[in-house]
Order: C-alpha cells, then sequence, then structure tokens
C-alpha cells in the first residue's frame, strides 16, 4: 500500500497534496459479526483489541512513523520474515492504563535500503538505551547523529526537556498519551 501511495503522490504531485496513510497493527482476540438491523447489516470487528489498534494507528501521526505495531504483533513475526521493526515507545494510551510497547515496521525495496534500516534500527536502539537509563546528554547527541529521522527529532527534544527538568526517580521512559 505505501508502495502505491508514494508512486501516487509522485504521479499526482502536481495535482494536489501529498495523500498519507498511517496503519495501526495489533494482534488480539475480537469478536466479529454483523451488527444492526435486517434493513442495514454491517459486518464490524469490536473489542478492546480493536481500540487499541485504532489507538495505535493514531499514535503514527504523532511519531511520524506510517506503519506501527504492538508489542503483541511484534512477539508473533516470524524472524524469517523479512522485516525489520524497531521499538519506538512504551506508552499508555488514552482510555488504558496498561503500558504497551509500539514498535515501526521499517519499509525498505532493496539490499541497500536493508543495510540503511538495519543501521537506522541499530543507531536508534543504541540512544533509546541511552535515554531509558537516563543518559540524556549523551542520548540527545546520539538522536541528533542519526539525522533525518522524525522520530530521532522527537527523542532529542524529549532529551532536551529531560535535562531541563529531570524526570522522577520512578521514571522508566513511559509515554502517557493525553489524546487519542
Amino acid at each position: 500500500m505505501n508502495r502505491e501511495l508514494q508512486s501516487f503522490n509522485e504521479k499526482n504531485a502536481e495535482l494536489s497534496g501529498k495523500i498519507e496513510i498511517g496503519i495501526g497493527i495489533h494482534t488480539g482476540t475480537v469478536i466479529a459479526g454483523n451488527i444492526g438491523s435486517d434493513k442495514r447489516l454491517d459486518y464490524t470487528v469490536i473489542g478492546d483489541n480493536v481500540n487499541l489498534a485504532a489507538r495505535i494507528e493514531g499514535l503514527t501521526r504523532f511519531y511520524g512513523c506510517p506503519i506501527l505495531i504492538s508489542d503483541a504483533t511484534f512477539q508473533e513475526l516470524r524472524d524469517d520474515a523479512g522485516i525489520i521493526s524497531r521499538e519506538v515507545d512504551r506508552v499508555v494510551v488514552k482510555g488504558k492504563s496498561q503500558t504497551v510497547a509500539i514498535y515501526e515496521v521499517l519499509l525498505f525495496e532493496n539490499e541497500t535500503e536493508r543495510s540503511e534500516k538495519e543501521r537506522l534500527k541499530a543507531d536508534f536502539e543504541a540512544a533509546l538505551k541511552k535515554y531509558r537509563t537516563r543518559e540524556f546528554a549523551s542520548a540527545k547527541t546520539s538522536f541528533e547523529l542519526i539525522g533525518a529521522d522524525p522520530l530521532s527529532r522527537l527523542y532529542a527534544q524529549r532529551c532536551v526537556a529531560c535535562i531541563a527538568a529531570p524526570p522522577d526517580e520512578g521514571w522508566d521512559g513511559t509515554h502517557v498519551m493525553e489524546s487519542k
């Protein structure tokens, strides 16, 4: 989908603004079936897991990541699936009290891009480890060295905020989302 959308945006750049989508994926049990009356049925899925997937989709804009998956989905991925993903954050989404880890699926089209994404993942995860161990100045430098990565820029800003006002002793790096 993302490749086709990118192609569409390139072909139609002069006609309209860029179209972007966010994809949020969560793995869990749902209730599926027809809802409505005899005159108007709607086949749909409902439940907490559907709501969490929707919340994760909403986070794609906040983090600047086109595809986000939950930890439950990440745990189901096979090592040989050819997917590269990096941990984005641990969050408490609006309306929930439980922390969920979210990951970005890093897209690539060839071996060169794959190598670049693997390097990005390694560099980002090293910086994230520094951030979570409260080494904010070093983490900030590491995030800034990554370059043109929206997520790294977000974390560099968080480091600045943590340097200016260090978090409480019980801080574990979890981000509480105030909106959907």
